[in-house]
């Protein structure tokens, strides 16, 4: 009963083409007959074919390195900012339950851009040059060097995103204040006339931002999970039985990539080290 009232209503369907609501509709007849379905596969050990097949669609990607690429640009920019002492203003934009509320016509849109034949839908004009906007799949920073302009953008985002359906999370979003110059103070950034919170840190892609542009708490974070992969995977790389190759592929394929993700990123000091 529990895992049926947990299933989300307006999810795509299976093969079979029964929404999740219908068996919230049926309730208790529902439990039951799912109940002696599943109690019989069980005991016949017999799974139905439709279950080992799967459909796989292959999705274009820009060429580029993914999230690192993201990162970089903006960790530079917070680099060329600290040496300049210029000031900068970050808004990290987090939308609410972003992959179930796209719209097809947007989805349209985006398939007929990468050349795929479909029919065209509403076009987002709001993408700005990068670094100043980045955007990768539903996380979009702003970035701007002084608050007014940050505001102003923010409601042009705001306004462009539920016209399509999507809604900015007003408790996720999250503004930094980067203080390079040392003669200014963070804004009051507002969403819906409700000001947003200021933080001196941020997961950016698995990666922290920090707002005086230092690296210390992305270090960290990279430290414990590597040893936390070290951990999951020490009964095996410490098993005499096991051959001394293998273990170097388990470490190659799991703990350093935990360690070294978005390190090419840093301009370290002694002190990271």
């Amino acid at each position: 009963m529990t895992a049926v009232k947990g299933v989300k209503d307006g999810k795509a369907l299976g093969p079979g083409e029964i929404p999740g609501e219908v068996w919230k509709v049926l309730k208790y007849e529902g439990y039951v007959w799912l109940t002696l379905f599943f109690n019989k596969l069980l005991h016949e050990e017999d799974i139905p074919q439709e279950w080992c097949t799967s459909s796989q669609v292959p999705i274009f990607k820009n060429k580029g390195r993914g999230t690192i690429d993201a990162i970089f640009a903006l960790r530079q920019l917070c680099a060329k900012n600290r040496r300049a002492h210029k000031t900068l203003h970050m808004l990290f934009i987090d939308l609410e339950k972003a992959y179930d509320r796209v719209p097809r016509e947007v989805l349209w849109w985006a398939m007929k851009e990468k050349c795929v034949p479909g029919k065209v839908g509403i076009k987002p004009d709001i993408q700005e040059e990068a670094p100043w906007c980045m955007l990768f799949a539903d996380d979009i920073v702003l970035v701007g060097e002084n608050g007014p302009e940050i505001q102003s953008r923010l409601e042009v985002w705001q306004q462009k995103l539920e016209s399509v359906g999507l809604k900015i999370s007003r408790t996720k979003t999250e503004y930094m204040f980067c203080d390079f110059g040392g003669l200014s103070s963070p804004e009051a950034i507002k969403l819906d006339g409700v000001r947003l919170p200021v933080c001196s840190d941020f997961r950016y892609l698995g990666s922290f931002i920090q707002s005086d542009g230092e690296i210390d708490r992305a270090v960290k974070h990279r430290s414990n999970a590597g040893w936390m992969k070290w951990w999951q995977v020490t009964g095996t790389i410490c098993d005499p039985h096991i051959p001394l190759k293998f273990k170097g592929k388990i470490y190659k394929t799991i703990v350093r990539p935990a360690v070294l993700y978005e390190s090419e990123c840093w301009a370290t000091k002694g002190m990271n080290e």
